[in-house]
């Protein structure tokens, strides 16, 4: 396993000189960039930064709604683009959104007179099976992520298991982020051991519940009752994580991406908040095979599609005080 980092946090706060961000990270010793939506795709740069040997790019990350009524069909051809250049590249995976159909739906008054889940699944099998059909051809992964926002409906176990059963290919997995666990109240690490091999990414990123702010708005109100944390200053236990990943053999990247609004305002801050996040899951690869993943503990009693594993939620979700 080793560190990478995802390209927009240094986008958003307008340092989107790709050159720049590859230097920056390997001489900080990241191993691999996973290129953002925001960066331009110039091959022949790309091209010159994996000759030169310094850092790996490792993906692309193209997170739109291919089912939008309006650009749906925008968001598809770039996506193709992106397996085309993972393919040239000797890239192997292109981490995406299945998109979210936001035809009215008049029977069900789900998701705000949308389609139900259950329905959008084989509405997003249908768009996706050309799409898997291209990559497969191309030897490139996609790796479905689990953010409930944006045009997405792969976020919990149910879903991928039904969108697994619908795509039905070796090239069809998961991008681990088990920030979107923490306040989806799902058990990330339980996961992790149910997904094995499925998992093709995962993403450096951790969350942190405001125990108070939620006994006040109930979970439906707002969304400030939660924050997206760099590694190491939210909830998650990465030696735990890492502990998990080893069990399941997993020797790819962890790719950070840095979404903490503390660290988030200028340049430096984002600058901070990549190396906290470094640090942390470093420290939690060297020290992971010393922790107890799964498969290692004693007395289970909930089972998982990869064996039995024990749940630990009472790590992540602490009680509130007062």
């Amino acid at each position: 396993m080793h560190t990478g980092l995802l390209t927009n946090g240094f986008y958003r706060v307008g340092q989107t000189d790709f050159r720049w961000v590859a230097e920056w990270a390997a001489s900080h010793g990241f191993k691999e960039i996973e290129i953002g939506d925001s960066v331009e795709l110039d091959e022949a740069l790309f091209e010159r930064i994996q000759g030169e040997g310094k850092i790996r790019l490792g993906s692309f990350c193209y997170c739109k709604n291919m089912l939008h009524p309006l650009k749906g069909k925008y968001y598809t051809k770039e996506l193709l683009k992106r397996i085309d250049l993972a393919h040239r590249l000797d890239m192997d995976k292109v981490i995406a959104f299945t998109g979210f159909d936001l035809t009215p739906d008049d029977e069900e008054k789900n998701f705000g007179g949308h389609l139900p889940v259950e329905k959008q699944v084989d509405v997003v099998a249908k768009a996706y099976h050309p799409i898997v059909d291209y990559a497969e051809k191309r030897g490139v992964k996609i790796a479905f992520e689990n953010c409930p926002m944006m045009g997405n409906i792969a976020y919990s176990p149910l879903i991928y298991d039904q969108i697994f059963e619908k795509l039905d290919s070796k090239n069809v997995g998961f991008a681990f982020d088990p920030a979107h666990f923490v306040w989806l109240m799902n058990d990330p690490y339980r996961e992790i051991i149910r997904y094995g091999d499925k998992i093709f990414h995962v993403h450096g990123k951790d969350c942190e519940i405001d125990r108070q702010r939620l006994a006040y708005t109930g979970i439906l109100a707002t969304r400030d009752w939660w924050h997206y944390r760099d590694p190491g200053l939210g909830q998650l236990n990465w030696g735990k994580l890492v502990a998990c990943l080893n069990e399941i053999h997993y020797d790819g990247v962890i790719s950070v991406e840095h979404d903490d609004t503390v660290w988030n305002s200028t340049l430096e801050k984002v600058k901070t908040g990549y190396r906290i996040a470094k640090e942390t899951l470093e420290s939690a690869i060297r020290t992971g095979e010393m922790e107890k993943g799964y498969g290692s503990e004693k007395g289970s009693s909930s089972s998982g599609a990869s064996g039995s594993v024990a749940c630990t939620c009472g790590e992540i979700y602490p009680p509130a005080e007062g």
